[in-house]
């Protein structure tokens, strides 16, 4: 699995970087 899913501080970067 994807290591920014692990990481919830990441996961809001990861979510700007989808969007």
């Amino acid at each position: 699995e994807p290591i920014w899913l692990q990481r919830p501080l990441l996961t809001e970067k990861i979510t700007i970087f989808e969007a």
